[in-house]
């Protein structure tokens, strides 16, 4: 009986380790693969910086045209847009309309966002 009771033990120690092993090591594939899903998800692209200067556009410090503009903030997801004092009003509409109708998320500058709500809905 007493051997019984030693092989029981054992075979309860090794089944209950074993199974221990397994959930350890599958809660930690999750969260390895989980771990690196979510990293990535985590670090979506910076927004671009476009900022409007008179009739001229500026993405991230360099002078740029509006489809190079747009492709860039696509590709990005959002932008986030400024203007200089003798910007035109018409750009930034013309702009942020452009941006947005690409699916651009646009954060604009306090001192601009009356202009590209009035654009936004204005949508020509």
């Amino acid at each position: 009986m007493a051997r019984d009771r030693t092989s029981s033990t054992r075979t309860a120690a090794v089944v209950g380790g074993g199974a221990l092993l397994a959930w350890i090591l599958l809660r930690g594939a999750r969260g390895a693969g989980g771990a690196t899903s979510a990293a990535t998800a985590a670090a979506p692209p910076a927004p671009c910086q476009v900022r409007i200067r008179a009739r001229s556009i500026e993405l991230d410090g360099a002078p740029a045209d509006l489809p190079t503009t747009v492709a860039a903030c696509r590709a990005a997801g959002a932008a986030s847009v400024s203007a200089t004092g003798d910007a035109i009003v018409g750009v930034i509409a013309e702009t942020t309309r452009a941006l947005r109708a690409a699916g651009v998320r646009v954060d604009a500058a306090p001192e601009i966002r009356p202009y590209v709500d009035a654009a936004i809905l204005a949508n020509p």
